[in-house]
């Protein structure tokens, strides 16, 4: 994969024919996305953005548009 991405990504060469999937390992990151996913929705506490987050503004002003 590193010759793939040093050689081939985003050139003339860059053709998915070329490339050997890992389901395994698709399967095993879309299994940790999911409990992630579950565990945020399922949790009685909203997350909440560190502090410093470039985000946090966003967050702050749909705190504040909720009430």
């Amino acid at each position: 994969m590193i010759d793939y991405n040093i050689y081939h990504y985003h050139k003339p060469s860059d053709d998915l024919n070329n490339i050997v999937i890992d389901y395994e390992a698709a399967r095993q990151h879309a299994e940790v996305l999911k409990e992630l996913i579950l565990s945020i929705a399922n949790s009685d506490e909203e997350p909440e953005w560190n502090e410093g987050s470039a985000f946090i503004n966003a967050r702050l002003r749909s705190i504040a548009e909720k009430r």
